[in-house]
């Protein structure tokens, strides 16, 4: 559908249907972006406050948990520093609190509150409510962000994602793609017949911008190098999400697009938490949440860490201090664009995908990921990898070879990989046509799938590099 058309007539109707007035904030939203880091604090500041207000009158895990008057200690914050001990002295909430405490977290809800349910990577989906205005909020924050990469609301989409499997899901995503003028393709079938299919219909649709799975879209691009195609004329940009993106991965994605990438960093519960702006600064959506790093349960809002974050205005099941499983490198705010956002200048992967050694390290996916991207920067000696720990004295390799594979190749990765992890490992290497991808579509290259007690090692030490 015409872009102007479908946000006029389809995307504005149907959000205001359910109570999500995006006009109430696009205004705010665009001008806030350019704030100062004080202008922020304050802004932050008066939501925080006003949000743990209502947890605490009106959410049975808070009232349990903290003081009556504890909103009424912000009247005594009057700096960043302030804040820090202030903040530091609140409980932290875990992924296991807000699955085990569901009902004491929202209480009673609105009728205009949305449920969302996370994919459950870990095999622990999460549920939870979300008002209409923070629903609303959050769209208007992705759709800022996507004006960054040229990208308007109402704009085509081609969506590399999951399929449902049931026929009510199915009939229900038809209807969400309709309304926001997506067309999706399964990131579950990329052989080469599929992604010719694919390609095709492209250049009918005619999409103004790809979203989806770093692994499918690059998947993608290189298919269409690799056979001669043109890149398709009508990209505007490729937005990526939900795995991490390589260096190797924008350079192919961009290659074979022929247009630039911008990464978008979230989850399920929050939605959009932080995206890359023209210069390539991935900046947190800071109008909407409070985003920092843990270190030894102490948050801060610079340095490395586990990301730590409160979603403002949902004010359905509160998300105070909320641990994200993720670990990120947070800066402080300054960008050549000249916006005032916190930027995260690096996300380094799922806590639960961390590797474990027998000697009690832990190293991140990325150390693992870039020992596959040096070796493919010589040529191009694989399609897709996993590496999947299942012991922890024991990895497999799954590999997707192209003709330049061959045995020496997978020998250099083994001796690579143990030279990272552990002299000690065993490595076993399959050769194989298809790699499982999670029930969402995602595709988790360095997947951990320990025993509990080898689950229990301690998090020191960790090695991401």
């Amino acid at each position: 559908m015409n872009p102007l058309l479908n946000k006029l007539f389809l995307y504005y109707p149907a959000t205001a249907f359910t109570g999500e007035f995006h006009f109430l904030y696009q205004g705010l939203y665009r001008s806030q972006q350019y704030q100062s880091s004080d202008g922020l604090f304050r802004y932050q500041l008066q939501k925080f406050t006003a949000l743990l207000g209502h947890a605490v009158h009106h959410k049975p895990y808070y009232r349990r948990i903290l003081p009556a008057d504890a909103h009424l200690d912000c009247s005594q914050i009057h700096t960043p520093e302030d804040f820090q001990r202030f903040y530091n002295a609140l409980p932290l909430l875990t992924k296991q609190d807000l699955i085990g405490h569901h009902q004491e977290l929202s209480g009673e809800v609105h009728l205009s509150s949305r449920i969302k349910t996370t994919g459950g990577s870990t095999g622990e989906p999460v549920k939870l409510y979300k008002n209409a205005s923070a629903l609303a909020r959050e769209r208007v924050a992705t759709a800022l962000s996507y004006e960054w990469a040229g990208i308007q609301v109402g704009a085509k989409q081609a969506r590399f994602w999951g399929i449902p499997h049931s026929n009510r899901a199915k009939f229900l995503a038809r209807i969400t793609d309709l309304v926001a003028n997506r067309y999706r393709l399964s990131a579950f079938d990329m052989t080469d017949a599929d992604m010719a299919g694919y390609y095709r219909h492209l250049l009918v649709v005619k999409p103004a911008y790809l979203y989806g799975y770093v692994s499918a879209i690059r998947l993608f691009a290189n298919y269409i190098k690799q056979t001669n195609l043109a890149p398709l004329p009508s990209l505007k940009a490729v937005i990526t999400t939900s795995e991490v993106l390589s260096e190797l991965d924008r350079h192919d994605i961009e290659q074979g697009f022929a247009v630039k990438v911008f990464n978008e960093y979230g989850c399920g519960e929050v939605g959009s938490i932080a995206h890359e702006c023209e210069q390539g600064a991935l900046h947190v959506m800071a109008s909407n949440l409070l985003v920092q790093v843990e270190r030894d349960g102490i948050t801060y809002n610079h340095g490395t860490g586990e990301i730590v974050l409160t979603d403002l205005h949902n004010y359905a099941t509160p998300l105070i201090r909320y641990k994200l499983g993720d670990y990120a490198t947070l800066a402080p705010g300054g960008c050549s664009c000249g916006r005032g956002l916190p930027v995260l200048s690096r996300v380094h992967g799922r806590a639960y995908d961390i590797i474990h050694t027998p000697e009690g390290r832990s190293i991140h996916p990325e150390a693992i990921i870039y020992i596959f991207e040096k070796m493919q920067e010589q040529r191009a000696v694989f399609k897709q990898f996993q590496v999947l720990q299942d012991r922890l004295d024991h990895l497999t390799i799954r590999i997707i070879p192209t003709a330049n594979f061959n045995n020496a190749i997978g020998r250099d990765i083994q001796l690579a990989v143990r030279n990272k992890i552990s002299p000690t490992i065993q490595i076993t290497l399959e050769l194989v046509n298809t790699i499982v991808r999670e029930k969402s579509g995602k595709l988790r290259v360095v997947k951990r799938q320990l025993t509990a007690d080898d689950n229990r090692l301690p998090m020191a030490n960790t090695q991401r590099s």
